[in-house]
């Protein structure tokens, strides 16, 4: 019986203490777990940040360039250097123009027209990179157009009536250089975003437009593969959604959601910026000459499960190591307690 009772309390002591050992365990793990946890979305984030920080860059230098295009196509027309190429109009399907609906199709308005259509063709650069066209626009006329050789017939005529929408909203007090779009353009299927070079006479108000307008179909669709995974929008300056780069994975967030995230920016601080997004953790970068902002995020339930995964992987060694621990405990406590019991 006093055998019995020995083993017995020896038994419970050991119970007791591989309890209190294992609540310590989990304990340590759950601490253990939660700063793996943010180290590793610490890590995560900065490699995102690093990763968005060079697809903004590339983006930015590529549309700064378009509106140095822009610029250098206002500068020629107006300097008179488009007079050299009235001997050189020809009826090539690069070569296109459209009359404005309240324009009277005059023999002076088809001269300007196709001299400023052959100035953007030996100007511009349409077809080249995710150029679509090189245009000028004129109130009093219409708009000429330098296109890639694939633009469809109606082309020319969908544009001219898009930027008439787009001159017709410039106010005197507007900026120089206006960037519209993306907007979708039926007759290519593709959508366009316009870069215009606005010229104002002395109290600011618009005579007329250069530019270019550019494909953005398939940048947008490289910025979502480059962020291998992650989810993104891309948004203008008041938070307005431009596009998913999510594959809808995002569609439930408010639009309030977005104009929030924008308003709590350091502006001051540069980008791209570290922040949460509807409580999950995002970079923000910044493209300075369309004025867009590109939020990446990094879904949570990844980080968990890498976390988790670690956690788990220890699971068995630790097991183990409690197991022999408390079968060594029992041991010890039973030779421990036949001494005094003994005596």
């Amino acid at each position: 019986m006093i055998r019995r009772w020995r083993q017995s309390l020896a038994l419970r002591i050991t119970i007791v203490l591989a309890l209190v050992l294992a609540i310590s365990w989990c304990l340590a793990t759950a601490l253990g777990g939660w700063r793996t946890y943010r180290q590793l979305e610490g890590e995560a984030m900065q490699d995102l940040r690093q990763r968005v920080a060079l697809l903004t860059r590339v983006d930015n230098d590529d549309f700064a360039e378009a509106e140095a295009g822009a610029w250098r196509l206002m500068h020629l027309w107006q300097s008179g250097a488009a007079e050299a190429f009235v001997s050189q109009i020809s009826q090539r399907n690069t070569l296109r123009w459209a009359f404005n609906a309240q324009a009277a199709e005059t023999a002076d308005a088809a001269e300007l027209l196709s001299r400023a259509a052959a100035a953007a063709e030996a100007f511009g650069a349409a077809g080249q990179g995710m150029i679509e066209d090189a245009f000028f626009y004129f109130p009093h006329a219409g708009a000429a157009f330098s296109t890639a050789p694939q633009a469809p017939a109606g082309f020319a005529q969908a544009r001219a009536a898009a930027l008439s929408r787009i001159f017709s909203q410039l106010t005197s007090d507007g900026p120089q250089v206006v960037w519209h779009g993306p907007v979708y353009e039926a007759s290519i299927g593709r959508q366009l975003l316009s870069i215009l070079v606005v010229s104002r006479d002395e109290q600011g108000h618009p005579l007329m437009l250069a530019g270019y307008e550019l494909s953005v179909d398939g940048r947008l669709s490289r910025m979502a593969e480059l962020l291998d995974g992650h989810a993104g929008l891309l948004l203008d300056a008041q938070g307005r959604l431009l596009a998913d780069l999510s594959d809808h994975a995002l569609d439930k967030l408010p639009a309030s959601q977005a104009q929030a995230l924008l308003g709590q920016l350091d502006r001051a601080a540069g980008f791209p910026q570290i922040t949460r997004f509807d409580g999950i953790p995002a970079v923000v970068a910044h493209l300075p000459k369309p004025d867009w902002y590109l939020v990446a995020t990094y879904p949570q339930a990844e980080l968990r499960a890498r976390a988790l995964g670690l956690v788990l992987e220890q699971l068995p060694f630790a097991l183990i190591g409690l197991i022999c621990l408390s079968l060594a405990l029992l041991l010890v406590l039973s030779r421990q307690l036949a001494r005094p019991l003994a005596g």
